[in-house]
C-alpha cells in the first residue's frame, strides 16, 4: 500500500481498516472491528486461550492483511442481499430459512 502511510498506532490502524474494507455496493464497513459492535469471527483466531488485547491484535493484524489484498484487487467484498439490498448476515440467514420453511 505504498500510496497511503502505514498506521503507527492499533486505532490507527482501526481506521484505515473500517475506511478501506467495505462492501462494494454500500459502502459501509465488513468486518469484525466495528464502532459500535465487536463481532468476532466465527472462526478461531488462535490455537489456544489468548487475552483480549491479543485478540484485537490478531483481528487487527487479519484485516490489514485482508485490506491490503483487497487494495491490491485480489477479491471484492460485499454484504449479503435480499432483492438486490444489502442485509446484515442474520437477515440474510433468516430469509434464508423463513424460504425453505414454506
Amino acid at each position: 500500500m505504498p500510496d497511503q502511510p502505514q498506521p503507527t498506532t492499533i486505532p490507527e490502524f482501526i481506521e484505515a481498516i473500517r475506511s478501506g474494507l467495505v462492501c462494494v455496493r454500500c459502502g459501509r464497513y465488513i468486518g469484525s472491528l466495528g464502532a459500535t459492535t465487536y463481532l468476532p469471527p466465527p472462526y478461531p483466531v488462535a490455537l489456544d486461550k489468548i487475552t483480549p488485547d491479543d485478540e484485537v491484535s490478531a483481528l487487527v493484524g487479519f484485516e490489514w492483511h485482508m485490506l491490503g489484498r483487497l487494495r491490491d484487487g485480489n477479491f471484492t467484498i460485499r454484504h449479503p442481499e435480499i432483492d438486490g439490498r444489502c442485509v446484515t448476515m442474520r437477515e440474510w440467514l433468516s430469509h434464508e430459512h423463513g424460504e425453505d420453511d414454506e
